[in-house]
């Protein structure tokens, strides 16, 4: 399972005792919020809304900035297949560039834009089962890429109106939820079946 931390304001886990301590890190830039990866409790990644990542090795402690040509985006999901190569998704309300992907192949050192106004207003979730095989899930449709993002193929999934997580446990088999529904597909994204749908609220 890819690890995620999101947060409105950034805090990182910092020490450990019997009640665990957390500490506000005053230094991290005001336009990171949302989404953040940590590797390590030292190596941090933070994707912001001022169409920049911030990179920190000294656990949050100091922060040095690269920018893709995606202002006033927002990214949403953040994921690392392995420790070098990672993608983020995510939109944008008032900028030129919907439906962002970014890629990193240094760790998050530094980013290259992948695509931008491809997928509709905005990408919500992404996993990838390797550093070549991934999914983007937005409103009624899914975006796969087989070649680290050198293409992409869209399959809709409509009922489903906005995929807001998606997981695979193999290339075949993946997971996504969509207000509180939960779907399964067995054939690599191509066609998704109801396993679960929450009526407590119906």
């Amino acid at each position: 399972m890819k690890t995620r931390i999101i947060f409105s304001t950034l805090i990182l886990l910092t020490g450990y005792s019997q009640f665990g301590q957390w500490t506000s890190m005053n230094n991290v830039p005001s336009s990171v919020e949302g989404v953040i990866y940590a590797h390590s409790p030292d190596t941090v990644i933070a994707p912001s809304t001022d169409g920049n990542f911030y990179f920190s090795s000294d656990g949050a402690a100091s922060f040095t900035s690269d920018s893709v040509p995606f202002l006033y985006s927002w990214f949403l999901d953040i994921h690392f297949p392995t420790k070098m190569v990672g993608y983020a998704c995510g939109g944008t309300a008032f900028g030129q560039h919907q439906s962002p992907i970014a890629k990193t192949i240094d760790g998050g050192k530094t980013w290259d834009s992948l695509s931008s106004n491809q997928f509709g207003y905005q990408l919500n979730t992404l996993y990838f089962a390797d550093a070549r095989t991934g999914y983007f899930g937005g409103n009624g449709i899914l975006v796969k890429t087989t070649d680290g993002g050198q293409t992409f193929t869209v399959d809709t999934v409509f009922p489903i109106v906005n995929v807001e997580q998606i997981e695979f446990t193999s290339p075949g088999t993946g997971y996504l939820f969509s207000r509180g529904e939960v779907h399964k597909s067995t054939d690599g994204g191509s066609s998704w079946n109801a396993v679960f749908q929450d009526t407590a609220s119906q």
